[in-house]
């Protein structure tokens, strides 16, 4: 497979776009802006192969129970994103987590969960 899925998800304001940008432009933006949904894409060169990277880069709110759903189906692996200074957004984390493999009928997709802020603590 030369395509992959990337989706960051986590509660709002948790510093999914900043990871994203630091990832893919090495910049940091300090103020928060809300993410409606983005989707960024970047190819790498793996062993002679080149491998298109999109990445789902979501708004943390979690008002559109299908769209979530469709999203997961069509998605290769996730990034879970929580703030380590609030606790509920790691519930949060718990709960997708779970969705995923619900969706994904226990196929076991790649799951990274990521604690970020740890700056601010």
């Amino acid at each position: 497979k030369n395509h992959v899925r990337l989706v960051f998800w986590g509660a709002a304001g948790v510093g999914k776009t900043a990871l994203i940008r630091r990832f893919l432009m090495d910049t940091f933006e300090p103020k928060h802006r809300r993410t409606v949904e983005e989707l960024h894409s970047k190819e790498y060169e793996v062993s002679g192969a080149t491998i298109k990277v999109e990445i789902l880069d979501t708004s943390g709110s979690y008002s559109f129970p299908a769209m979530r759903k469709l999203s997961i189906q069509n998605s290769d692996a996730f990034a879970l994103v929580y703030a380590v200074d609030d606790a509920e957004s790691f519930e949060s984390v718990k709960s997708l987590r779970e969705e995923i493999l619900e969706v994904k009928e226990d196929k076991f997709p790649p799951i990274v969960v990521v604690g970020n802020k740890a700056e601010s603590g």
